[in-house]
């Protein structure tokens, strides 16, 4: 009965020490392991049994023994004990970062899962039928190019294509050159900054861009006016319009500000149209725009540039399903450096003028009104 008790007891002793002492993650292995073990012992048991009467010490001996050799195969066999070799091929695969190991002669000798994943990797051993595409391989042959120089590279940028969508991926890489003996290997570690890269540069742009109408906002209009004006001289001729859109809150009010959001966009859109690099076009905030023109030869530029703004927005009417509103701006100016030579003094003027104009196109609408 003794016996019969020990026998059954050392499986369930052996099971949790493979399972919570042994340093790896091999539940599948030490579940195989497990039940292989309890049909050796119970094999075991079942001989044991048969040699006690005869040879009661012999039969205890032997189960030791049978127990410690099934013991020893099971780690051997089922890798329950991991060797140094396999515990790094585990840490290289489960890298979160790709790896890959050249030879000398570009040869890929090892990568991992990420680095496969990265330019679809097909049986071939060649780095440049790794790379698939010629934009691909012209850049490897620039990576391999900067590591052979300095030996060595650290946060070097390089953009590579999807070997299936073509699509852009930013990758940043970590390289050394490895020497053994007269042999020289390249181990190349990167990771895939894409998404980190769209997202700083879609910062970078709602920074300094209106999300509504996709033109520049006040922060990037105020430093960049400010900047050129800082560079230039008396005897530059620059001009500033202020562009304020009349009846905007009656339209928000009729139609709603959805509608009144794609009137501001349209106007936009006029204002693309009509005002081209080096001339800054913003959007102020509201229904307010505004123009920064450079370089003009004559002051009749400027008057130009107001009525093509005025001829425009009664040309190029605002319409929406069954709705249709022809646009109208007020505009003020004013002009570098006879109305003033800092920003803030062009602004003020431009703002003045503005209203005189807009109280103009009240008076002239009432007019119109009390006539009809």
């Amino acid at each position: 009965m003794a016996l019969l008790v020990y026998i059954l007891w050392l499986p369930l002793f052996y099971q949790p020490l493979v399972f919570f002492t042994l340093n790896r993650y091999t539940e599948k292995n030490a579940f195989r392991f497990s039940l292989i073990a309890y049909s050796l012992f119970f094999t075991a048991f079942i001989f044991t049994l048969f040699l006690k009467d005869y040879f009661p010490a012999l039969s205890i001996l032997l189960f030791m023994v049978m127990t410690s050799i099934i013991f020893i195969v099971g780690i051997a066999k089922f890798e329950l004990i991991p060797s140094l070799t396999s515990r790094y091929q585990t840490m290289f695969e489960v890298s979160p970062t790709a790896i890959i190991l050249l030879s000398n002669e570009y040869e890929v000798l090892e990568y991992n899962h990420h680095a496969r994943n990265t330019f679809h990797a097909t049986s071939s051993r060649s780095l440049l039928d790794l790379l698939h595409t010629i934009h691909n391989q012209k850049q490897g042959i620039l990576l391999m190019k900067a590591l052979k120089d300095s030996k060595g590279l650290s946060n070097f940028i390089l953009d590579f294509e999807n070997p299936s969508t073509l699509q852009t991926m930013i990758l940043v890489f970590e390289a050394t050159i490895i020497s053994v003996g007269s042999d020289e290997y390249y181990y190349i570690m990167w990771r895939d900054i894409t998404n980190d890269t769209e997202k700083e540069l879609l910062a970078q742009y709602l920074a300094y861009h209106d999300a509504l109408t996709g033109l520049h906002n006040r922060a990037y209009f105020v430093q960049h006016v400010e900047a050129f004006i800082n560079q230039s001289t008396s005897t530059d001729l620059h001009a500033l319009i202020l562009i304020d859109l009349n009846s905007f809150k009656q339209i928000n009010d009729n139609y709603g500000h959805s509608v009144g959001d794609l009137v501001l966009q349209h106007m936009a859109s006029i204002l693309q149209f009509l005002f081209k690099d080096p001339h800054i076009v913003a959007r102020l905030g509201g229904d307010e725009y505004v123009l920064f023109l450079q370089n003009l030869q004559s002051i009749e530029e400027l008057e130009l540039a107001i009525a093509a703004i005025q001829q425009r927005c009664e040309a190029d009417i605002f319409h929406f399903e069954d709705i249709q509103i022809t646009i109208s701006p007020s505009i003020g100016h004013s002009i570098y450096a006879v109305d003033g030579d800092t920003l803030e003094q062009l602004l003020h003027v431009s703002h003045v003028n503005m209203y005189i104009n807009k109280a103009a196109i009240k008076q002239q609408q009432a007019l119109l009104t009390e006539k009809n």
